[in-house]
């Protein structure tokens, strides 16, 4: 019941969160944003593995991505606040690596499921290669470790030890969480677009909820 009541309230903010972005209804997207983070926090410190490693490493991942929320939502000027978010999110997907190795093992197969990500990873840095300017070696950085991150989501459903509705949706989420960092890319990067704020937001916060409700499978 808690869980489905913190969804609902998730669902809630983030709509509001991309409302007042495109409003421009600064004071109110200022508290909707990081309260959205915040009850994705709680969603996973109520889950079933209280206490245990695995849910302390989301928490920090998440606790890191609220950081990042603060930095990206600030103005751009006079201060650009892009590279300090992207340093607390990268450590929040560090977090998140070492939460998906745990009980994952090494086998063979951990070949095969990083190929798709490998691919992914190479095809997104060569578009956005000749965009970048200065931020070539910082986002050819992040691309690696988030993808790293979604690589050993998707290692973590086959393994014996941990139980695989939880893991399923961890990996939902990790690919959730890819796809808001593509769109953000490609929006800053690219091409700004109208709908990129709205299916960035969608996504990011939809991934970091699986990843918390996997806490709770």
């Amino acid at each position: 019941m808690a869980a489905t009541i913190l969804v609902c309230a998730i669902a809630l903010t983030t709509a509001v969160t991309i409302v007042t972005n495109y409003r421009d209804a600064k004071t109110l997207h200022y508290v909707a944003k990081p309260l959205t983070t915040i009850l994705i926090i709680v969603l996973a410190a109520v889950g079933r593995d209280v206490g245990g490693l695995y849910q302390l490493l989301i928490i920090a991942g998440l606790v890191f991505s609220l950081a990042g929320d603060v930095f990206l939502m600030l103005p751009e000027k006079p201060r650009g606040f892009f590279m300090p978010g992207l340093v607390v999110f990268l450590i929040a997907h560090l977090f998140y690596i070492v939460a998906f190795c745990l009980g994952g093992g090494w086998s063979n197969r951990d070949v095969l499921v990083a190929l798709p990500f490998v691919a992914f990873g190479i095809g997104t840095a060569a578009y956005l290669w000749p965009k970048l300017g200065p931020m070539k070696i910082p986002v050819a950085f992040y691309i690696t470790v988030i993808l790293v991150m979604g690589w050993r989501s998707g290692v973590r459903i086959y393994a014996v030890d941990v139980p695989t509705p939880g893991a399923t949706i961890a990996f939902v989420g990790a690919i959730l969480f890819i796809l808001s960092d593509l769109i953000l890319a490609l929006n800053r990067f690219v091409r700004p677009f109208a709908s990129a704020r709205a299916t960035n937001l969608t996504s990011y916060f939809a991934g970091q909820a699986c990843i918390a409700l996997s806490l709770h499978m």
